[in-house]
């Protein structure tokens, strides 16, 4: 074969080389892009849906039930739900003298003492304190938690509920105990939902 020859051949082969790979370059482009010139979205099958985010879980509430103030009048043994704590008044006494025979106090009138149990409901450390709580007669009259005997049954051993720490679904019990008239009269225990809850419930002692 001459080199003329050869040469017309490389020639030819480089030509339909050069022209395959041209056209294959330029479907490669047509398939990218749809006939209106907009690239092409791609199928449902090779881009899966991917859900919505779902919300972040809130902290569910423990479950309670506000009792308005006149609202219900709950009696000893009832369990009564108001703001941060659920009530129950296991049992009530009337005593004159509190204390042990080296700490006592004696009352003018009488002490009313008031077995309570609760149960912090909120999710955090709750702290009592006996402006929580206010006992009333059937006429209105307001009697305030004595300082003085509750001092004198936390020094003979008896536990109280004067600035009682109460921990998140823990149920603790104490003592409440009022100075009152007379143990004839019937009065009614006013607790609160906590401070600033504004909340309150009444629950008819004797």
């Amino acid at each position: 074969m001459s080199d003329k020859s050869e040469k017309s051949i490389w020639r030819r082969w480089w030509f339909w080389t050069a022209l395959v790979i041209i056209l294959i370059i330029i479907a490669g482009k047509s398939n990218k892009n749809s006939p209106d010139g907009q690239q092409a979205q791609p199928s449902s099958q090779s881009a899966p849906q991917v859900p919505a985010t779902a919300p972040a879980d809130e902290k569910t509430p423990l479950a309670q039930t506000d009792v308005q103030q006149g609202e219900a009048v709950a009696k000893v043994g009832d369990n009564v739900s108001v703001g941060n704590f659920a009530y129950r008044v296991n049992r009530i006494a009337f005593k004159k003298t509190v204390g042990n025979e080296f700490t006592s106090e004696t009352a003018d009138g009488i002490f009313l003492l008031v077995d309570l149990s609760i149960l912090n409901t909120s999710d955090e450390t709750r702290t009592l304190d006996n402006s929580m709580f206010t006992l009333t007669n059937l006429s209105g009259l307001e009697y305030e938690a004595s300082s003085n005997a509750s001092i004198a049954l936390e020094m003979s051993g008896s536990k109280t509920l004067f600035l009682k720490q109460c921990q998140p679904n823990i149920r603790t019990s104490g003592l409440l105990i009022f100075e009152v008239p007379s143990p004839a009269e019937r009065y009614i225990l006013k607790v609160s939902g906590g401070f600033w809850s504004g909340k309150t419930a009444d629950i008819l002692l004797n």
